[in-house]
């Protein structure tokens, strides 16, 4: 009981400044927090998508590079010289080990990262190579060798092995030599610099958000290679297995020391969970990384050529910064905005007040028997009016009463219409959406209830009338409905952003196809879609309505076909929907964005003739154009624009 006793003994300047600042700032506020709120979920999810797309860049990068390596060592095996080697005799061998060695040097200079080739012999020996020193080898025990003895193509895991006087790390590729029946002969080796793949994720730094940084692992965890930080490599990122331990320390696979290293456990469990599993987790993971000691975003991909694992991962500091500092800007200028907001309410609640207080001095002065009082300084707003209305009272309450309160009454009953007028303005748009569908709904209820009510009584003719008046009654609501989002487009602000407009056919085509619209067998996405700066949910309207509608007329065809597709003409961006349906004469085509105008019967195809009225309203409002070709039975193209410098190549969405 005391709140509203304090309020009505504030002054109406101190009301209307408190209702003023209140109308501007909290809502400036609450918009503040929610846009903070969205921008951050907005950023995780760009990183985490980023994050995704470079991870899988660099694995199809390195699957590449694999089958490019097989491919050139099983040229080097087609070779008709290195087949008569492998089926000649021991004389003959000898003879010609010179030369194909000098074959296999050209092609170990055709790549730098070649550090040799060899030609191991069915029993497991090197039996030639681009370097004398492997020659004699035995490799029977080799898995590589015997799966390619087998007939498969076979890349090792990364070993070291020696070169120009020191140990680096290496992959070999290894693949059969047929003869002329088939028959496994020989296999072909070649030994590449593994320091490719550390290139490789070196120029990756940076490329999924500030501090970003890529690690390569094997199927036991042990990382290969790293772009920040090379002195972790070659260490597990967690314990392995005793046998897998001790196989490797006996294969010497980092030589003298492998178990020092294969021992040296730099714990990182989720990437050594998804480093080990047989197909790693694909979403998003958090943890906590030892190379740079901090809380990271990452996410796993694994090669399809080998059973290695790319990771790509960003610091959460870093994001955590960048969100910090987006954050500190946005309530920054929320609070200027509201600063200046409440300025201004200021202000003009002084302008409201100051002719109100004249008004109240000359009412006080005219109680008080002055009868020359008179409000100056008269507007030509409301408060304007109301002053001229209160003047023109003073001067005829000098000469009548009865005229002053006809006068009174006057402009008592303008305020009261006024008032009402305003009323009804601002209740216009509900009062269509309510007022008219509701004797629809009458008529809707009551003809449902008849059909219920007198189910099997009702003769043909009288179930065809109460059908028609259903159907008439479900026309009339979606006219209704048509005419309030035709309407509603010249009263919506246009939202323009940066729109992935492949992303949004996307979209679009889930929607429809959720709806049970056809469009996994006949609409095609021709070519790659520009991105536009537009709204994108009237930009997404536009879409849904052209490719329902070349889905609808495409329904009749026997093999329906609908594309969507860009073009550039003259350097404007033409979006396009084509289909093959039923068309239209081009000699109506300037009826077709009419409201309710349709060139087809309802009995052919179902519709109201707005969709593409609305179609062209959006686009206009863009400051675009459309228009549409067709052929009757041809099927037809819709074609429209979205005004200049609104489309960026795809590239760069």
């Amino acid at each position: 009981m005391m709140m509203p006793a304090r309020l009505s003994n504030w002054s109406l300047r101190a009301k209307l400044a408190a209702l003023l600042i209140a109308a501007s700032v909290l809502p400036l506020g609450i918009s503040a927090y929610v846009d903070v709120k969205d921008m951050r979920e907005e950023r995780i999810e760009d990183a985490q998508s980023l994050l995704t797309a470079r991870a899988e860049q660099i694995a199809h990068e390195f699957d590449s590079a694999h089958q490019a390596h097989l491919r050139l060592s099983e040229r080097v095996a087609s070779l008709p010289a290195v087949l008569a080697y492998c089926t000649s005799t021991p004389v003959r061998n000898a003879a010609d080990a010179t030369r194909l060695r000098g074959t296999f040097g050209t092609f170990q200079k055709s790549d730098p990262a070649i550090h040799g080739l060899a030609l191991i012999d069915s029993h497991g020996r090197v039996s030639v190579a681009s370097e004398l020193r492997p020659v004699g080898s035995d490799l029977s025990q080799r898995p590589t060798f015997r799966a390619a003895l087998k007939g498969d193509n076979v890349i090792s895991p990364v070993e070291f092995a020696p070169w120009e006087g020191e140990l680096q790390p290496t992959v070999s590729y290894m693949v059969p030599v047929r003869d002329a029946a088939g028959q496994v002969v020989c296999a072909m080796a070649m030994v590449v610099n593994a320091d490719m793949f550390s290139e490789v994720l070196r120029s990756a730094n940076g490329k999924g958000g500030t501090n970003s940084y890529a690690v390569l692992t094997d199927e036991w965890g042990v990382r290969l290679a790293h772009s920040r930080q090379p002195t972790g490599t070659y260490r597990p990122s967690g314990p392995l297995d005793r046998a897998d331990l001790d196989r490797q320390v006996a294969q010497g696979r980092f030589g003298p020391r492998t178990r020092a290293m294969l021992e040296d456990v730099q714990a990182f469990p989720e990437e050594y969970r998804r480093a080990r599993a047989a197909v790693p987790d694909p979403r998003v993971f958090r943890g906590w990384a030892p190379m740079n000691q901090t809380w990271n975003y990452g996410v796993a991909r694994r090669l399809t050529s080998v059973p290695w694992t790319v990771f790509f991962m960003l610091p959460e500091d870093r994001l955590e910064a960048e969100l910090a500092d987006a954050t500190r800007k946005k309530i920054l200028l929320a609070l200027v905005i509201m600063t200046v907001a409440a300025g201004l309410g200021l202000a003009f609640a002084a302008s409201i007040l100051r002719p109100v207080r004249e008004l109240g001095r000359a009412t006080a002065a005219l109680a008080a028997g002055d009868e020359n009082a008179r409000v100056p300084g008269l507007g030509h707003d409301e408060l304007g009016q109301l002053g001229a209305g209160f003047n023109a009272m003073a001067a005829r309450l000098q000469a009548q009463a009865d005229e002053l309160r006809r006068s009174h009454a006057g402009l008592r009953k303008y305020a009261d219409e006024l008032e009402v007028a305003n009323k009804d303005l601002e209740a216009f748009a509900s009062s269509v959406s309510h007022d008219l569908r509701a004797p629809l709904h009458v008529v809707d209820g009551f003809s449902q209830m008849l059909e219920t009510r007198f189910a099997g009584q009702l003769d043909a003719k009288s179930a065809h009338y109460l059908a028609r008046i259903r159907a008439g009654v479900s026309l009339m609501e979606q006219l209704v409905e048509g005419i309030l989002d035709l309407s509603r487009l010249g009263r919506q602000p246009l939202r323009k952003q940066q729109v992935d407009v492949a992303q949004l056919v996307g979209e679009v085509l889930a929607q429809l196809r959720s709806s049970h619209v056809p469009v996994d067998d006949r609409v095609t996405v021709v070519g790659e879609l520009a991105g536009a700066l537009a709204d994108r949910v009237l930009l997404r309207q536009v879409f849904a309505n052209l490719l329902s509608n070349a889905c609808k007329f495409t329904g009749q065809t026997p093999q329906p076909e609908v594309r969507v597709g860009l073009q550039w003409l003259g350097g404007e961006a033409v979006y396009f929907v084509r289909d093959n349906g039923a068309g239209f004469d081009p000699a109506y085509a300037s009826r077709l964005f009419e409201p309710f105008q349709r060139l087809h019967r309802t009995q052919e195809f179902a519709g109201l003739g707005i969709g593409l009225s609305i179609v062209k309203r959006i686009v206009q409002r863009h400051g675009g154009r459309i228009w549409a070709e067709a052929a009757v039975g041809q099927g037809a193209c819709f074609y429209f624009t979205l005004g200049e410098a609104a489309c960026v190549p795809a590239a760069s969405t």
